[in-house]
């Protein structure tokens, strides 16, 4: 079965450099370094390594410490995975 998730606001390609803290990470968005807010850290640990590209979501208001969050990867190919 599959699911689709909508995704309202403006999304943005970036490129993962490395995790901060539980719930942060460092991404390359066009020539920028910027910090994102990590959604659900757990399942992402194993898949988040450097130079994965990812996907955000951009996020503008005052009270926020991070301007966008990290809903995906855009691609990720292990062999790992593979094996199982």
């Amino acid at each position: 079965m599959v699911s689709f998730v909508k995704i309202e606001g403006k999304t943005v390609k970036g490129v993962f450099k490395q995790r901060l803290t539980r719930f942060s990470a460092l991404v390359k968005v066009g020539i920028k370094l910027c910090r994102v807010f990590l959604l659900n850290p757990r399942s992402v640990r194993e898949i988040l390594t450097q130079r994965v590209g990812v996907v955000l979501i951009e996020i503008l208001t005052e009270k926020r410490k991070t301007a966008y969050d990290l809903i995906g990867i855009t691609a990720f190919t292990s062999s790992r995975m593979c094996e199982k």
